[in-house]
This record gives C-alpha cells, sequence and structure tokens, in this order.
C-alpha cells in the first residue's frame, strides 16, 4: 500500500513541476508581447530572467517529485504567443494574473511553509523557489503601477472573478478533515487545507485585492466571488 503521506507529497512536486514549466513558456510570451506592444525594456528584461527562472525552478522540482517516487513525467507547455486580438489591455491583465495574482499568492505559500517544515531538503528547494518568485511577484506590481499611469485597466475589474477561478479549485474550499500523522505532513512542507484556505483569503483580501483597490481598480466582483466561490463543472479536480 501506497504511503498517503508520500503519495501527497508526490502528488505536490509534480504540480509544482508542471506549473514550473508552463510558467517558462508564459514569462517568455510575455517578454515577447512586452515588446510588441512598446513597454518599458526593464519590464521585458524582466520577464526573460523571470522566465529562466523558471527554467531552473522545474529542474529543483523535478528532483524533489523523483525523491517521493515520480521518475516520469512529460509536459508539453502550452503556447502562451498571443496572435489576433492582442492589445496592450489584455497583455496587463494577463500580467496580473500571473505576477500579481499567482506569484503574489506563491510567495506566501512558501514563506509559510518555511515557518513549519522541518526536512532540510525541502526547506532549500523552497527557499530557492522563494527567492524568484517574489521578484517576479515584484514584477507584476510595478507593471501595474506603470500600466495604470498609461491609462490601462479598464477591463481589470471583470476578469478578477476569473483570475480568481484560475488560481485556486474547489478541493480548498471543501470540509477539510483531519488527518492521521498530520505533523509529518507539516514536517515535509504540507499544511492542512484549512491553514491553506485561511491563507488563501488573507493573502486574497489584504495583499493582492487591497493593492488593485490603491490603484483605483474596483474589486467588488471579486470579494463577491470569494463571498460565495464558484467554478466552472470539473475544474480543479485532478
Amino acid at each position: 500500500m501506497t504511503d498517503p503521506v508520500t503519495a501527497r507529497l508526490a502528488y505536490i512536486w509534480t504540480k509544482r513541476t508542471i506549473a514550473e514549466i508552463e510558467a517558462t513558456s508564459r514569462f517568455a510570451a510575455y517578454a515577447d508581447r512586452m515588446r510588441k506592444h512598446g513597454a518599458p525594456p526593464v519590464f521585458e528584461a524582466q520577464a526573460r530572467a523571470a522566465s529562466e527562472d523558471e527554467q531552473r525552478h522545474t529542474q529543483i522540482c523535478r528532483g524533489m517529485a523523483r525523491r517521493f517516487g515520480v521518475e516520469h513525467l512529460d509536459v508539453q507547455p502550452d503556447d502562451y504567443r498571443v496572435g489576433e486580438g492582442d492589445s496592450p489591455e489584455r497583455l496587463f491583465g494577463d500580467v496580473i494574473a500571473t505576477c500579481c495574482f499567482s506569484e503574489t499568492l506563491n510567495v506566501a505559500l512558501l514563506s509559510t511553509t518555511l515557518q513549519y517544515a522541518k526536512d532540510s531538503e525541502i526547506r532549500e528547494a523552497t527557499r530557492k523557489l522563494l527567492a524568484d518568485e517574489v521578484r517576479h511577484s515584484r514584477l507584476g506590481w510595478a507593471y501595474l503601477t506603470w500600466g495604470r499611469l498609461q491609462g490601462l485597466g479598464a477591463s481589470i475589474a471583470g476578469r478578477l472573478p476569473e483570475m480568481l477561478v484560475t488560481v485556486t479549485g474547489p478541493k480548498l474550499y471543501r470540509e477539510a478533515t483531519a488527518r492521521e500523522d498530520e505533523e509529518r505532513y507539516r514536517a515535509l512542507g504540507d499544511a492542512h487545507m484549512s491553514e491553506r484556505r485561511a491563507l488563501f483569503e488573507t493573502t486574497m483580501q489584504e495583499v493582492i485585492l487591497k493593492g488593485l483597490e490603491d490603484q483605483g481598480i474596483a474589486t467588488g466582483g471579486a470579494r463577491a466571488w470569494l463571498a460565495q466561490p464558484s467554478w466552472p463543472p470539473g475544474h480543479g479536480e485532478d
């Protein structure tokens, strides 16, 4: 019988590996789109650097997945290039979704993980990921400030519920049951689902949405979604 703690850690690090592969492709596409739409070169350079960071993260996460028994992981990333229909406004929203939402949430999760994880290999991997994710988050918040000065952002309020659907799933909001060997899960960097949900809601309400409001973006739709979350059928069930 498979050890449930090992299976859980294999799942976590496999999902992280896939996310890093996708992020490598996504940030490279953002850099190309930033050049296309005339964003300041510093943002393009930071997006390209982020893509390189994510390549390193992929190897870190693959190594951790391998430790927990995942020997083969063949993933082809989506193509994040945008042709017809791309615009500075669309790019602006995409960068906010990735950096201000996903990367900021990653920073919160990884920072919290370091508070309770005791396994030295997991702590070292987490530190390496965290150092870069902080920069990726800051890229998004800087791009948000710049974009607002350019008059971008008219579409963002309407896209916020969609962004929330993307960065979380219904598993987070299911009733969390007690786990046997909880301390072992925590020592390996996996907090109880109730803690993860509280961290998500606090970070979203007090950091991300507040940051958007400070830039004049209405967040009523996002806050309404948080009060009553919903997802399309089948979303986030893997």
